[in-house]
């Protein structure tokens, strides 16, 4: 556990923008969380195992209203039309095929309703791709 802290702590000045600013998802309080490795007190030695309260005082419990997919004002990273998925039968979790996945079909680089070739029958567009405001397409 000490080596992870270690490691953690150096790490995430290096990352804390990039985290921030380049990835789809928040960490609400990583940072503050990060800093009370810093202060916690001294971790047992390696290969020695921590107590259930002190594994549980060194663990990261962000609240779950908390967590979720970046607007896109908030990253240029974000999966905002698929996070959450609007439909999860939308696009079947392990399905090999692009044209089954949120990030090509959602994309709103492909146009204002998405990747056309992805919608056949009852999956549309309004159906399984969030849209700003709920207007039914991306602009």
């Amino acid at each position: 556990a000490s080596a992870y802290a270690s490691q953690l702590l150096q790490i995430w000045p290096m990352i804390d923008g990039c985290v921030e600013g380049h990835t789809p998802w928040s960490f609400p309080g990583l940072a503050g969380y990060l800093k009370t490795w810093k202060e916690a007190p001294q971790l047992p030695a390696e290969g020695t195992a921590l107590s259930a309260e002190a594994a549980a005082s060194l663990s990261w419990w962000p609240t779950p209203g908390t967590l979720r997919g970046k607007r896109p004002e908030e990253s240029e990273a974000h999966y905002w039309p698929c996070a959450p998925l609007r439909d999860r039968s939308c696009f079947p979790s392990g399905s090999g095929n692009v044209y089954a996945s949120c990030e090509t079909c959602c994309d709103p680089g492909k146009g204002p309703t998405g990747d056309p070739a992805c919608f056949v029958g009852e999956y549309t567009f309004a159906r399984c791709c969030q849209t700003p405001g709920g207007s039914g397409r991306f602009y």
